[in-house]
């Protein structure tokens, strides 16, 4: 019986032991036993933010780097085996520096290739651990700069460019963008990975830069682009954000310091001054059909976006809902009712419209959408809508002050919840339906997409 009794505690203790909690995400791996044979370092990829360029989670062919330090981050991660069984035509990596991997095949299939398309791998073997980073564009070795944790790879934005906008695009209200804007990203996600766990990493992809995009349409006034061609309109032909009276608050200048840090995202050596132009083709403007906020919304909202990614900024400095740093200068040009330019583009410049509290700051991973009103001989901005460019469907709410995010209302019910926790299922809905009625009909006037 005692040796019965000595057998059910050792099963106990066995039990409490496989049932206890398994680390974190950021613990390191549990210990197991090493594989015979290297294992190599592979990767997936999630992404918080849908990709501000072209609207899909880094899209196949896209090519990200990935550094691999020592555990505490302080040097690269050095593998002890550096050949292997032949499937890597590219070699081995002596380090964890600046390894390679692409999408080819799949959006989260990644494979460790070479800019030459040759596979290359980084091997962990026995009870070797590293910690691992990711950023985009890939960048070549050669960029690299720093040690561990402290590396750092180029980043820039686009200062000229030209956007393209087709009629499924304006249909759609998509924002668009230059076909050369690059859309920084680094992984806020740092795995520790190794032979004796597991050799693939999860990085989590966040946005680096800021969005910003115009959408302009036509008011319901506004006299013929064309004087007796009933089929002419006007177009937007193309903005430059700059700085205004002496200002340098806009940052859109950068060099061969400007860096991005693989472990934080944190953007230096960026350098004030400078400005951003876009040339736009095939935007044409949408005419408000009244002179009701309805109407003007729904052009509004028929209108296609356009805009670029820039430097974040920390602050705007503004007087009166306009900004006393940044101006915009809009360009809009006649065009005969078959397609043809009447005149050439018209200038017209305004101070960045500023609403405090939501727009003015530029934050990383946010997306600012200027609404412009043109009569015919003038331009105001309407509205600002600021959203996290994760929200890839978000509903705004346009006032003709300003656009205020659905996430208002959430929070305002959530807060409406807590008084209300105690009440019965039937009463908490009754009540929530009653807050949605009230803020809607207080602050809405239309619904739009935003993106």
């Amino acid at each position: 019986m005692n040796r019965l009794m000595n057998y059910i505690r050792l099963g106990l203790v066995v039990v409490a032991a496989g049932c206890s909690g398994g680390p974190s995400e950021n613990d390191g791996p549990v210990s197991e036993p090493a594989p015979a044979h290297p294992a190599q370092l592979r990767v997936q990829t999630a992404v918080k933010t849908r990709s501000a360029v072209d609207g899909t989670v880094l899209p196949r062919g896209s090519a990200i780097g990935v550094v691999v330090t020592t555990e505490e981050g302080s040097g690269w991660f050095t593998p002890s085996a550096t050949s292997g069984s032949g499937s890597a035509d590219g070699g081995y990596y002596s380090d964890g520096r600046n390894v390679r991997f692409v999408n080819e095949t799949g959006e989260n299939t990644w494979t460790s290739t070479t800019a030459d398309g040759k596979t290359r791998l980084l091997l962990f073997s026995g009870s070797e651990r590293g910690r691992v980073y990711g950023y985009y564009p890939w960048t070549d070795d050669a960029d690299i700069r720093g040690e561990g944790s402290s590396a750092t790879v180029p980043v820039g934005i686009l200062n000229e460019g030209a956007i393209v906008v087709d009629a499924a695009g304006a249909t759609a209200g998509t924002a668009c963008t230059a076909a050369d804007e690059i859309d920084y990203m680094y992984s806020s996600h740092r795995d520790v990975v190794g032979a004796g766990t597991t050799t693939t990493a999860r990085l989590v992809m966040e946005h680096v830069l800021a969005r910003i995009s115009f959408r302009m349409y036509a008011s319901s006034g506004s006299q013929a682009a064309v004087e007796g061609d009933a089929e002419s309109y006007y177009e937007f032909a193309g903005y430059t954000l700059k700085n205004r009276n002496g200002s340098e608050e806009l940052v859109a200048n950068f060099d061969e310091n400007t860096r991005l840090s693989v472990a934080t995202g944190e953007i230096t050596g960026a350098v004030s001054g400078g400005q951003i132009v876009r040339r736009i083709e095939g935007c044409r403007l949408e005419r408000s059909k009244g002179d009701t906020p309805e109407d003007d919304g729904a052009a509004a909202a028929a209108s296609a976006r356009v805009g670029n990614l820039c430097f974040p900024l920390a602050a705007i400095g503004h007087d009166g809902g306009k900004s006393t740093g940044i101006e915009i200068v809009f360009e809009v040009r006649r065009m005969n009712g078959d397609g043809t330019v009447a005149s050439g583009a018209a200038a017209y410049a305004l101070p960045l419209a500023v609403v405090p509290g939501e727009s003015d700051k530029w934050e990383a991973g946010k997306h600012y959408t200027y609404t412009v009103k043109f009569t015919g001989s003038s331009l105001s901005v309407e509205s600002v809508t600021v959203t996290p460019v994760s929200y890839t469907h978000l509903r705004a709410h346009e006032t003709k002050a300003n656009l205020v995010c659905r996430l208002l209302l959430d929070k305002k019910i959530q807060l409406r919840q807590r008084r209300v926790a105690f009440l019965t299922i039937r009463q908490f809905t009754r009540q929530t339906r009653q807050i949605q009625r009230a803020f809607t009909t207080r602050h809405f006037t239309r619904t739009t997409r935003c993106f």
